[in-house]
């Protein structure tokens, strides 16, 4: 805040952040934000980014042991990928993937995440911030495999087009579908009963996001009989498959809106 001397007189300017984890980076980039930067970038910890230099400013030292990158980790089934963000901002929508554990719950959410301390996880926010704290918290915990991928809005791609209301399903996942014709898939449409009045898919039961947690006598015994939940926009559908996970189920899809699926109807 005191180095202004220092930055770019063009507010506009592209900066970028990092440190070693993300977290202090993130605190820059609030700090930047606040001074009227409108082009900040938090590319979270060095160890992940080294590559940008094709192996960092170490001699000799190959790059082998670079992190992969974001999108890359997105797209690998056994990644696990958190909203940070308050319900209220994914409820706006959200990556498809995600599961929302907002960044002051995450040390006291070890039962929502992996057992598996080196299984990869990406975290993200609106800015980088939050996503940075988060992942601060995370290797506290002793996660060795997590990336701060910055801000929903620069990454909502890695979904073709995100969680977007309205739009076509050429981004659905592509179990989603086959999914919601298998026979023994429960199928959920978590919207609230006005909005399923005015259309919803045939097999779905309406269970509304936040009655989730106390619906058990209506969902399946076998923890692990898919699930396949669905909303307007993708971000309560995230916060249903959320609290399933937390009760234990093990196969839930969040199939995204339902203006891009109810063609699993034709």
């Amino acid at each position: 805040a005191k180095a202004g001397h220092k930055l770019p007189a063009d507010k506009a300017q592209p900066i970028v952040v990092f440190c070693r984890s993300g977290g202090r980076a993130g605190m820059a980039l609030s700090s930047l934000q606040g001074m009227g930067y409108t082009n900040v970038v938090n590319a979270g910890g060095y160890s992940a980014i080294k590559h940008f230099d094709e192996q960092g400013s170490v001699p000799g030292k190959p790059a082998s042991d670079e992190k992969p990158d974001a999108k890359a980790l997105y797209n690998s089934p056994n990644t696990m990928v958190i909203d940070v963000r308050s319900p209220e901002e994914v409820a706006e929508g959200t990556l498809k993937k995600a599961v929302n554990i907002i960044h002051t719950d995450i040390a006291k959410a070890g039962h929502k995440l992996p057992a598996d301390k080196a299984q990869p996880i990406v975290v993200f926010c609106r800015s980088g911030g939050r996503a940075g704290m988060a992942l601060s918290s995370l290797q506290g915990m002793g996660y060795t495999n997590v990336v701060n991928a910055g801000g929903y809005s620069a990454i909502k791609h890695f979904d073709e087009q995100g969680s977007v209301p309205g739009k076509p399903a050429s981004d659905e996942k592509p179990d989603a579908k086959a999914l919601y014709n298998s026979p023994n898939t429960m199928v959920i449409d978590v919207r609230s009963p006005e909005e399923v009045a005015e259309g919803t898919l045939k097999k779905a039961v309406n269970i509304i996001h936040t009655d989730i947690a106390k619906a058990g006598h209506k969902l399946p015994a076998d923890k692990a009989q898919p699930i396949v939940v669905f909303c307007r926009s993708g971000g309560r559908a995230g916060m249903a498959l959320s609290s399933l996970q937390g009760m234990g189920y093990t196969n839930v899809v969040n199939a995204g809106g339902y203006s891009a699926i109810k063609h699993f109807d034709c």
